[in-house]
């Protein structure tokens, strides 16, 4: 079991190494980059996806927001400089509720523009 909890964790860093393109220098001359996954969906879906969770106890699509939302933030930690952990003094839970408080506001983004907001908010507050 243990070996399986490591493949996920790795190939969930694998895909957050592909969403950090902005963080590393795997963007094209113009910035842009690819988005791979539930990246691509609207803030809309995931607000859904919340409500879900929360009023009818399905949590599988939430369950698919916050497993992406985990590889993202370990892509993060792993590849950015002068930094130890991106959630600072905050937890995922913190970081999902930041988001959800995003894409209610934002239904039409996409999910990773939240997710980049979520990164400029925690960035200076990253634990070194």
């Amino acid at each position: 079991m243990q070996g399986h909890k490591k493949t996920f964790y790795i190939n969930a860093s694998l895909l957050a190494t592909a969403l950090v393109a902005t963080q590393t220098n795997a963007q094209d001359a113009n910035g842009v980059y690819s988005v791979i996954g539930r990246g691509l969906e609207s803030c809309g879906k995931f607000t859904t996806a919340a409500n879900e969770a929360t009023y009818h106890k399905n949590r599988n699509s939430w369950n698919t927001y916050l497993t992406y939302t985990q590889g993202y933030l370990t892509g993060l930690n792993q590849y950015l400089t002068d930094n130890r952990n991106i959630l600072g003094n905050t937890d995922v839970d913190g970081a999902m509720a930041f988001l959800e408080k995003y894409c209610r506001e934002n239904p039409l983004a996409e999910y990773i523009d939240a997710l980049e907001n979520l990164t400029d908010e925690l960035y200076p507050e990253r634990s070194r």
